[in-house]
Order: structure tokens, then C-alpha cells, then sequence
């Protein structure tokens, strides 16, 4: 499992992303959010946005992704991550207040850019 993480300073909503199987991606869920993922529902990958509701991060979010693989060099799978960054993105901008109207676009797709391009410097 290679978990990656990626710090945001604007809104203080890092992104952390797990790629590994399923089962390693469960176990490591389990032990960060205390949520368990129960069944495999989606194949190609995840993401969600967690609120911590107890120890030290209470009230902290943070978003999270999980890819089943990545290979830099597929076009599909960097299409995947590029979506799952979006939605990522979309929940921090609602969490923040941020609508994706036309006022809120720039905000939203500025940070759906940072999550991509960081993440895929660190997986490349």
C-alpha cells in the first residue's frame, strides 16, 4: 500500500491518497477514519471528504482517494485520479462555502489543479 499526502494551505484540507488493494486500502481506513468500508463498491477507485470526530483532529477534514493502482505512463489512469481530485475539490469548495457557480469556478478548479499536479508529482 503507498499512501501519499498531500498538505493545502488555503482552506487546511489535506488530501490523502491510498493505492493498494482493496483490503490493505480497508485496513488502513479502519485505522485513520475508524470507519469501516464494508464492501467493495467501486473498482476503478474512491474519494470522499472525512471529518474527524474525536482524538486530536476533531473537527479537522481531510479528503481521501483510493486507486486500486496508478501508473503514470496510462492515460486512463491519470484521467482517474484527475476525477477523483475533482470530486475531492467539489466536496472541499461545499464544505468551505464555496459554490461552483460562475463566482465560484476559479476557487474550485485552482484547487482541484493543486490536489492533480501535486499528486502526480508524488506518484511519478
Amino acid at each position: 500500500m503507498k499512501i501519499i499526502v498531500i498538505p493545502e494551505k488555503m482552506y487546511g484540507i489535506p488530501l490523502r491518497i491510498f493505492i493498494g488493494s482493496y483490503q490493505e486500502y480497508s485496513i488502513a481506513n479502519q485505522r485513520r477514519y475508524g470507519g469501516n468500508e464494508g464492501e467493495q463498491k467501486h473498482y476503478g477507485g474512491e474519494s470522499y471528504l472525512v471529518t474527524f470526530t474525536s482524538g486530536a483532529n476533531m473537527g479537522k477534514a481531510e479528503g481521501v482517494i483510493w486507486l486500486p493502482k496508478f501508473d503514470p505512463d496510462q492515460i486512463g489512469a491519470i484521467a482517474t485520479l484527475s476525477h477523483e481530485c475533482t470530486h475531492v475539490a467539489l466536496d472541499v469548495a461545499e464544505k468551505v462555502g464555496i459554490m461552483p457557480e460562475s463566482a465560484g469556478q476559479e476557487p474550485l478548479t485552482y484547487l482541484q489543479e493543486y490536489y492533480f499536479r501535486e499528486a502526480l508529482q508524488k506518484l511519478k
